[in-house]
């Protein structure tokens, strides 16, 4: 795409990113948080987070603009940079706030469908409905399993998490989504075996590794 619309993209996704403390700060704390997880308010409370947040996004979709068509940009634009906010809390809280992760599908699903609108393909909204519902299955799956064997080792908001980046994926094609989810386990994985070098002993936040692995499912595809 043009430099102009990639920076333009990559600085609406910052603004995006930006506008996460003050949602922070007005969230109200989850009732899925642990006895001793910190609040939305007390991370809001990280010096120049908004503009950490803001940077995150930015190189996010930097990343994603240089690769994909213009075309189905602006559903990624949404994504990463709400995104951004969803792995930030997810970190310090092990929470995805369905507040946040249930508008967010609606409104990228409303997105993609103006995509495909614009430019007169259907199949790119059937597919990014189909990749959405099969990401949202299959992790549903792993949850279910997980609870079984050890309760509460994977999160059900990550099954939420899962609808939103299988339908921006799905939009690219039919071997995004697959690609895509899977890196997400492929960087938990590294991500788990680099925190337990440190001596970190426990379970991780799962969100940030998910949108890390669908912005490399997007470059790769």
């Amino acid at each position: 795409m043009a430099v102009g619309g990639w920076i333009l993209a990559a600085l609406v996704a910052a603004g995006l990113g930006w506008m996460g403390r003050p949602v922070m700060v007005l969230l109200p704390e989850s009732p899925d948080a642990a006895p001793l997880s910190p609040t939305p308010l007390a991370i809001s409370r990280t010096p120049h987070l908004g503009w950490w947040l803001a940077g995150a996004a930015f190189v996010q979709v930097a990343i994603v603009a240089a690769t994909i068509p213009a075309h189905v940009l602006p559903a990624w634009v949404l994504v990463c940079g709400v995104g951004t906010w969803l792995a930030y809390i997810d970190w310090h809280t092990h929470v995805l706030p369905t507040r946040i992760v249930a508008p967010l599908f609606a409104i990228a699903a409303v997105v993609v469908l103006l995509e495909a609108w614009m430019v007169a393909d259907v199949r790119i909204f059937v597919r990014a409905l189909a990749a959405s519902a099969l990401a949202f299955g299959s992790f549903w799956c792993f949850w279910w399993i997980a609870d079984r064997q050890r309760p509460g080792s994977f999160g059900f908001g990550d099954v939420r998490f899962a609808a939103p980046l299988g339908l921006v994926l799905g939009s690219l094609g039919p071997w995004a989504a697959p690609v895509g989810l899977y890196l997400g386990f492929v960087v938990g994985a590294v991500l788990g075996l680099a925190l337990k070098a440190r001596g970190r002993q426990g379970g991780f936040a799962f969100g940030p590794a998910m949108l890390a692995g669908a912005v490399i499912g997007a470059v790769l595809s």
